[in-house]
């Protein structure tokens, strides 16, 4: 190994056996500073690094790969000791470099200094692990406001924070203490619960406090947040600025919200979007892996903004065309769900501008929700669409349209092509199972699906409406007569009446006798 250090450590040889290095290590990092560890051998117990505020204040930068503190050669090391700013305005630097390479932390890592920028550098695989020991104290004493961790690299690397890790000390301390946010800058963030998250307790100046924090995709395309063990939920904010991908093979709510605090002691107001939002424009997000992504608080999307959800289920309970993080952010988000992807709409009012089901995808849109699509939803033609609640947005159908009369009633207010499917399940309903207030255009494999209940007292009375279409009675001609229900069981006859589609009569048929 070798130890280079700059004009403040002139007098320490620049070659040093594991057994001489010292306890205790300063480095300046404006002059050049590099502690670099290639033979898996023990590490200092304590490091303090400093540099000069014009230093300090780069976000990115080649200049930190030759300074600091690094690890490689595909070795394991632990760090049980203090990597610490030496002031205000320095750099804390890390890195960990090469397939194999893995370094446990289990120490403190203290850099909440006001022009304090703490980076982590990861390449060609490293791997660094925050333990359960572990602390990480980046948040401000003054005034509660969080240094950023800037993990980066050429994108192989990976930051994990093991199940026992709690970022956030705060209410346990008389200081802030806590690992307020992650900005990966070409890295993979692995977490295994929700206590390990990056945010940290902040007072809202009415006596109250909220979490506050952020995980940031940025820099690159391709960071990636494994979410694996437990499910987790994060109550601070998710911002994506190039294309990400969520893996969830755990369950992951996110549940940020808008918070403007009060000023506190320092004087300084702050707004808080919480929001998960994209900070770009025609950024793309990826979910994939098993479990649900639950988009349960603030959302927030700039113009071009994708979600492509190739695996697992998507749900929104709240509104994506919000728009709150952004002045130009709105109703912009374009929803693709392929392969077997899932996708339940659940807020009472979604606005986005299209949303397009391929593969075998499935999207459940509840009863008194609301969707408003500007440029309409497509369903493909092995993908269905479960539909209660109202459209707002032409709808393009070469799949299946299902209609339960158990989730409720469904209306449709621009104009539907159906090319594929009409899977109507009926019941004793007080309304149409489906209304239509503008045009229907049936396509030549357009079918018509009808399910009964098996249970008598469910069954709907003779004279329901099935469809309301009095804009375009004409279009259900093709459905009107007698038709045999989907499991040859019954019989129906169905009437066109005042521009519905209504059940006239069914009769049960005889059993099948083998």
């Amino acid at each position: 190994m070798r130890l280079l250090l700059g004009l403040c450590l002139a007098a320490i040889a620049a070659t040093l056996i594991a057994e001489e290095r010292p306890l205790r290590i300063e480095q300046d990092l404006a002059q050049g500073d590099l502690l670099l560890i290639e033979d898996g051998a023990p590490l200092p117990a304590a490091i303090i690094q400093r540099s000069e505020r014009k230093f300090t204040r780069q976000a990115y930068g080649p200049s930190f790969e030759g300074v600091g503190l690094h690890v490689a050669g595909g070795h394991h090391y632990h760090f049980t000791g203090l990597l610490q700013a030496a002031d205000d305005d320095a750099c804390t630097v890390l890195g960990v470099h090469g397939q194999g390479t893995v370094l446990d932390f289990a120490g403190r890592w203290h850099s909440d200094g006001i022009y304090n920028f703490p980076h982590l550098i990861l390449r060609d695989g490293g791997h660094l692990r925050l333990s359960e020991s572990a602390t990480v104290d980046l948040v401000m004493e003054r005034d509660f406001f969080t240094r950023q961790l800037w993990v980066w690299g050429d994108g192989s690397g990976i930051i994990e924070l093991d199940e026992g890790f709690r970022a956030d000390h705060s209410q346990a301390t008389a200081v802030p203490v806590a690992l307020g946010t992650i900005r990966l800058g070409g890295a993979t963030l692995i977490t295994h619960h929700s206590r390990s998250l990056p945010s940290h307790t902040r007072p809202d100046g009415r006596g109250g406090h909220y979490q506050n924090g952020h995980v940031v995709f940025e820099r690159i395309p391709g960071n990636r947040w494994i979410v694996n063990s437990h499910n987790q939920v994060y109550r601070a904010q998710i911002d994506v600025d190039t294309d990400a991908v969520i893996e969830t093979h755990a369950d992951l709510t996110h549940a940020g919200q808008r918070m403007q605090a009060l000023p506190l002691p320092a004087g300084v107001h702050f707004t808080s979007s919480g929001a998960f939002r994209t900070t770009s424009p025609n950024v793309t997000i990826t979910k994939t892996g098993p479990a649900m992504l639950a988009l349960d608080g603030e959302q927030s999307y700039r113009p071009g903004a994708s979600l492509v959800i190739d695996e697992g289920l998507l749900r929104m309970a709240t509104d994506p065309g919000l728009g709150r993080a952004a002045n130009d952010a709105g109703p912009h988000l374009l929803l693709r769900i392929t392969q077997e992807g899932r996708f339940h709409a659940s807020a009472p009012s979604l606005q986005l501008r299209s949303i397009h089901l391929a593969d075998s995808a499935h999207m459940w849109l509840d009863n008194r929700s609301t969707l408003t699509v500007s440029e309409g939803l497509r369903v493909d033609t092995k993908a269905t669409l479960h539909l209660a609640g109202t459209v707002n947005g032409s709808l393009h159908i070469e799949g299946t349209l299902a209609i339960d009369r158990r989730s409720g009633s469904a209306q449709i207010h621009d104009a539907l092509q159906l090319d594929g499917t009409l899977d109507l399940r009926t019941g004793r309903q007080s309304s149409p199972l489906l209304s239509l207030h503008a045009g229907l255009s049936l396509g030549p494999q357009a079918k018509l699906r009808i399910r009964i209940p098996e249970s008598s007292r469910d069954h709907p009375a003779k004279g329901s409406v099935l469809i309301a279409a009095n804009s375009a009675p004409h279009a259900l001609a093709a459905w009107s007569g007698s038709i045999a229900c989907s499991d040859d069981r019954w019989l129906l006859d169905i009437d066109i009446r005042e521009g519905n589609l209504v059940l006239a009569d069914f009769t049960e048929l005889a059993p099948n006798q083998d």
